[in-house]
């Protein structure tokens, strides 16, 4: 019920280490039994942080049945997030997103999480 302030509300939060090498990819995913999940950067490689290319970001998409037929001209079905080390990017959990590959030197580093809220 939104209506009603819930008597309590608890948090349960868990993460892990991510660490991506030339040619590593996440393919598209979402994160079950989760409301919010997101990821904080540590380390980029240069190729994630040119501006023109997808290698090494993170990639949403648009969660609507056939949200890519008949598109209008300035529908977007795709947002992508350069891996700045430094920033965190907080999504809801059912978004399903995926992580390019990158060629060149260096390593895609970060801390993903989720979180799930339990109200009582």
């Amino acid at each position: 019920e939104c209506g009603l302030t819930p008597n309590s509300l608890n948090f349960k939060l868990w993460g892990w280490g991510v660490i991506l090498r030339e040619g590593n990819w996440q393919g598209h995913h979402v994160h079950p039994n989760a409301n919010i999940s997101g990821v904080y950067y540590i380390a980029a490689p240069a190729a994630a942080l040119e501006d023109g290319r997808d290698d090494g970001k993170i990639s949403f998409f648009d969660p609507r049945p056939r949200a890519n037929m008949a598109q209008l001209l300035t529908q977007k079905t795709r947002h992508i997030e350069a891996p700045v080390p430094g920033d965190m990017v907080v999504f809801p959990s059912w978004l399903e997103h995926s992580v390019a590959p990158f060629q060149g030197a260096g390593e895609r580093i970060c801390i993903a999480f989720n979180v799930r809220m339990e109200m009582g």
